[in-house]
C-alpha cells in the first residue's frame, strides 16, 4: 500500500470531521425533537411560558424592529 500524500491526509481528515460535526448536528436535532415532545406529552407549563415570554420581549429590545 502506498504511503498516503499530504493531500490525501487531509482530504481524509476533513471527512472524518465532516462525519463528526454531520453525527453531532443530527443528534443535537434528535435531542430537541425529543425535549419537544416530552415537554408537549405533560403540558401545560406557565412557568416556561412565562420564561419564553420575557426572553421574547428581551430579543425585541435587543434586536429593535423584530
Amino acid at each position: 500500500m502506498p504511503a498516503l500524500t499530504r493531500r490525501d491526509d487531509v482530504a481524509a481528515t476533513d471527512r472524518r470531521w465532516l462525519g463528526v460535526t454531520v453525527a453531532v448536528f443530527v443528534l443535537s436535532l434528535g435531542l430537541l425533537w425529543a425535549v419537544y415532545h416530552l415537554y408537549a406529552a405533560t403540558a401545560p407549563h406557565p412557568h416556561v411560558r412565562a420564561a419564553l415570554r420575557r426572553l421574547e420581549r428581551f430579543s425585541r429590545w435587543l434586536v429593535p424592529g423584530m
